[in-house]
């Protein structure tokens, strides 16, 4: 009979504490090298040895002892660190938002029991949210986080799933009937308002501009958007994003692109890489067009040893080759600063412009979400509600209402004629 292989005690690196894995299933047991852990790690052996069922001896060594909160959050963390990932390895935003509420949790209610903590202890992490001026649609979205380690913790049989209903039972923060702070409305950007800065921006971020105006899409799908991604075979282009934000429920994404899409598009498809898969949108290329415009504005002629440098092979800060949905924001950002200092105001010294410095001088600030509002107001207004939410790839009606603002004058043509 083969002898079963014993499983070893071990230490979790990132947490500091002892942890021992049965069947997959990882246990953590206290400080590493603490007599308590030691002490755990025995019975967990011994339940071993009474049943060689790996999900029975687990189940049977977490019903005789209580889990902390600490502990709890730790095992979830090493779950969440392999569950939210990009598509390329690295880890998604929604990491930092899960580490945010670890954090809260651990910090107040950490060395409580999991199974005792309720409503009151979640209503109370909340308060400390509203109090640390957290916005009140954020806070329920982290409140919503916090559910959600209860349910996977539920799931992995940590805590009686009578626990997650008792925390369901919290309601959300309505607007107006709570001391929390109000976001406002993300508003369409008015395209005229929009166009006036795409002269001082690269190439590529100015493509990325005029393809959110012409099409309305979301501004992960813009950045990522490659030529192997594009069905160029009809009258109208498609655009089929390789990733987009609700794949996940099975959704495709088509985007249609019509004449004047495909002008700013064929621009960069003449200037993309050899390789198909390649991104049409390039930081690289964006440097090498600033460095362009900086030799025309030269005044002194170039020296020969300056016209012999070759670039850095190793610079300390590449351009890379894509841009994010942030550096696309900082892009446009940047191009308002030129706008304002065109127009009379002063760039901040040794600072980035911001949206903070462009409203404080006065100065145009918009950001790339808006266009995509103003495709779906535009669209509306000329076509109706169904054709925008055709228009933005909305699977519900109700995305379609946040980003599509109501025409206030077609309401007022129906008060001038009707009432």
């Amino acid at each position: 009979m083969k002898k079963r292989r014993i499983p070893k005690y071990r230490l979790h690196k990132a947490s500091g504490q002892a942890i021992v894995e049965v069947g997959g299933k990882v246990a953590y047991l206290g400080p590493f090298d603490s007599p308590k852990s030691r002490e755990k790690y025995h019975r967990v052996v011994a339940e071993l040895q009474r049943d060689p069922d790996p999900a029975v001896a687990l189940k049977s060594f977490r019903d005789q002892r209580t889990l902390s909160l600490n502990e709890l959050l730790l095992a979830y963390w090493q779950h969440a660190q392999t569950y939210y990932r990009k598509h390329d390895g690295g880890p998604a935003k929604e990491l930092a938002k899960m580490w945010d509420v670890i954090e809260r949790l651990m910090d107040r209610h950490g060395s409580t029991d999991a199974a005792k903590f309720g409503p009151i202890a979640l209503k109370e992490v909340r308060a400390k949210m509203v109090e640390d001026d957290l916005a009140r649609r954020y806070v329920n979205h982290q409140v919503g986080r916090m559910r959600r380690i209860f349910k996977w913790a539920v799931e992995e049989e940590l805590i009686p799933a009578t626990m997650l209903e008792a925390l369901k039972a919290v309601a959300p923060l309505k607007a107006g009937r709570t001391k929390a702070r109000e976001t406002k409305r993300i508003m369409p950007v008015d395209e005229a308002v929009a166009r006036q800065v795409l002269p001082f921006l690269s190439p590529p971020v100015r493509g990325m501009v005029e393809l959110q105006l012409l099409t309305g899409m979301r501004s992960d799908n813009v950045t990522s958007m490659r030529a192997c991604d594009l069905d160029m075979t009809g009258a109208e282009w498609t655009y089929t994003p390789l990733h987009h934000k609700t794949e996940h429920h099975g959704h495709i994404l088509k985007i249609p692109l019509g004449p004047k899409a495909q002008l700013v598009l064929k621009e960069f498809l003449a200037l993309r890489l050899p390789s198909s898969d390649g991104y049409l949108f390039r930081p690289d290329a964006a440097a090498e067009w600033r460095g362009a415009e900086r030799r025309k504005k030269r005044q002194s002629p170039m020296t020969p040893s300056q016209a012999k440098r070759k670039p850095k092979s190793k610079p300390k800060k590449a351009p890379g080759d894509r841009y994010d949905t942030d550096t696309y924001r900082r892009a446009i950002t940047y191009g308002l600063g030129l706008l304002a200092k065109s127009q009379g105001h002063e760039l901040p010294k040794d600072q980035p412009v911001t949206r903070q410095w462009l409203l404080s001088v006065g100065a145009i600030y918009w950001h790339p979400h808006q266009l995509r509002h103003t495709l779906g107001t535009a669209v509306r207004k000329t076509f109706g509600f169904e054709a925008a939410q055709i228009a933005l790839g909305h699977a519900s009606p109700d995305a379609t209402k946040l980003y599509a603002e109501a025409d206030f004058e077609f309401a007022k043509r129906i008060a001038r004629e009707l009432g």
